[in-house]
């Protein structure tokens, strides 16, 4: 029995290697990430774009934060609804659900005139903010062996943020010229597009994704595959959108290190509150870029440069993501967090002082990258610092910071706009914010170089 088993464990080891050479699997991959790059653009351009849309037709600038705010919220309800119906009928169908919820609504959005209108229709797009994000990660979980699987992630990471780069540059122009109208048609379009692709992927068994990951668990002891399948899953997904929900994103190049966690231990009461409190402070600052950069881009930009502000916000993630991964590993969550944060708060403190386009851009960029590289590097802290079995559930509460994160900053920075207040002004708040708690990560987070 003893041979058995090991003979068995060789040949499912082949069949690993097998597998990873296909290059259906990479192709597969390449439609995840195509898909991805859609769909997640979609929502990072009516993220962007609706604020400044509602306040065209009357809201006030708590109104236009409140419906992105709502938005997340009711995603976040969805989505634990849904969790048992996404878990039976596996990631692709998710995938295929969740765009069309993106994507249907944008033609009604095209024929909309008043904001009543637009505030239900954005409120119906959360069925596929709560499917489509998720779902990606999970799909790609079950079709990857667990040799690959951070790299898969990484790759569709990439796409995902690549999306907030050309997403607004390349639709913002088409509002201003032809009118939100055509502009919801585009982005119906582009939705389109991206169902269509994962309409097109394979039908994967979940039960065998597990199996490949975990043959031999799955052989030695009955059920033990599956748990561990399911464990493996959600670390996945998590680690793979190391970012609120609206934005893929998503999604993490510092996916490997949160996967491979060689040496857990447990984490104190005080780590867990830092690694649940900075994302929280940084989703809030990202959620004032995303719900107001665009009036930003507008009073201190020429015309049509909007765009440019989101594509270098992402460009400076695409940068500092990779770079924020091997500093976590080198010096340690600490560090390499705060050196992120620090970033992130200079950037706000550049658009909310800058005088010029240039330091606004600069800004921007600086933002984006001390935003992604904090957050993946607190995701690959999370994900080390903790044992197998309670990792999963400690990212799912990071996760639910960062969301929260994006539902507050919303309504901050729409209350303070609403008595007066300019967008540098709420910028400047901003910074404070961040910085405050760069203060408190940097005195009360231990120094454990390489331990975590």
């Amino acid at each position: 029995m003893q041979r058995g088993g090991v003979s068995m464990g060789v040949r499912t080891d082949r069949a690993d290697r097998r597998h990873t050479a296909t290059p259906s699997s990479t192709l597969t991959t390449g439609l995840v990430a195509c898909s991805a790059f859609l769909l997640f653009g979609l929502n990072n351009v009516e993220t962007a774009a609706l604020p400044s849309y509602a306040m065209a037709l009357g809201a006030g600038p708590l109104v236009a934060g409140l419906q992105n705010s709502l938005f997340v919220l009711v995603a976040i309800l969805l989505r634990v609804a849904l969790e048992r119906a996404v878990d039976h009928r596996g990631g692709r169908f998710a995938m295929i659900a969740g765009a069309l919820g993106y994507t249907v609504p944008c033609l009604a959005l095209a024929g909309c005139t008043e904001l009543w209108q637009v505030v239900v229709m954005r409120l119906a797009q959360a069925f596929g903010l709560a499917l489509f994000q998720p779902s990606v990660a999970q799909y790609l979980a079950a079709i990857s062996p667990a040799s690959t699987l951070g790299r898969r992630l990484g790759a569709v990471r990439f796409a995902t943020t690549a999306s907030l780069m050309a997403g607004p540059a390349a639709m913002f122009p088409l509002a201003d010229s032809c009118g939100y109208g055509a502009f919801f048609i585009a982005l119906f379009l582009t939705g389109a597009c991206g169902t269509a692709i994962a309409v097109a992927l394979p039908q994967i068994s979940t039960r065998r994704g597990a199996g490949k990951r975990h043959g031999d668990e799955g052989a030695s002891a009955p059920g033990t595959s599956t748990k561990l399948a399911s464990a493996a899953d959600k670390r996945a997904a998590l680690a793979s959108n190391p970012t609120p929900i609206t934005h893929s994103p998503l999604n993490a190049v510092a996916a490997p290190a949160a996967v491979r966690a060689s040496t857990p231990f447990r984490l104190s009461p005080r780590r867990r509150a830092l690694l649940i409190a900075e994302p929280l402070a940084l989703a809030l600052g990202y959620s004032v870029v995303m719900n107001f950069g665009q009036t930003l881009a507008h009073e201190t930009l020429a015309p049509g440069n909007d765009g440019t502000l989101f594509g270098l916000m992402s460009a400076g993630g695409l940068i500092a993501s990779p770079l924020a991964g091997w500093m976590a590993d080198r010096l340690g969550p600490k560090c390499s967090v705060a050196g992120a944060a620090a970033f992130n708060g200079f950037g706000f403190l550049l658009m909310a002082l800058g005088g010029s386009p240039a330091t606004i851009l600069a800004g921007a960029f600086l933002c984006g990258a001390g935003y992604y590289g904090a957050t993946a590097a607190l995701v690959a802290a999370a994900g080390t610092s903790s044992s197998s079995e309670s990792a999963g559930t400690f990212l799912a509460r990071q996760q639910s910071a960062l969301d929260m994160g994006m539902i507050a900053g919303g309504l901050l920075s729409g209350s303070m706009m609403q008595t007066g207040l300019s967008v540098s002004d709420v910028c400047l708040a901003t910074s404070a914010i961040i910085g405050t708690s760069l203060v408190i990560w940097s005195m009360m987070y231990p120094n454990e170089k390489g331990t975590s």
